[in-house]
């Protein structure tokens, strides 16, 4: 499993300690957003990248978006009712996308 999966699904079990509480899912992107940055400048880690755009693809099929947005990962929040309810779409989102990889 890719680096970067593992971190979000840390991140899912244990929300409080990286995100606060309540969960936000302005603040999981944060924290995301860092960690896939350290991952590509330190560790130079091309497959969590491939991971992201592939990821980012889902989310766009899955919404019915086509193109390609400046800030992917905001499209969950502009179809959630709140900050919340995206956190848990985002994780919803990207079991649904995991699953499909490991099918494939």
């Amino acid at each position: 499993m890719e680096k970067i999966v593992e971190f979000l699904y840390r991140v899912k079990k244990r929300p409080h300690i990286y995100v606060g509480n309540p969960v936000s899912y302005e603040r999981l992107l944060d924290v995301f957003s860092g960690y896939t940055l350290c991952l590509y400048e330190e560790c130079n880690d091309m497959e969590s990248n491939c991971f992201m755009l592939d990821f980012l693809q889902h989310i766009y099929d899955y919404y019915g978006v086509k193109g390609v947005l400046r800030k992917g990962l905001y499209l969950i929040s502009m179809f959630t009712e709140t900050d919340e309810v995206a956190f848990y779409k985002f994780y919803e989102l990207l079991e649904a996308f995991v699953k499909q990889r490991q099918s494939d």
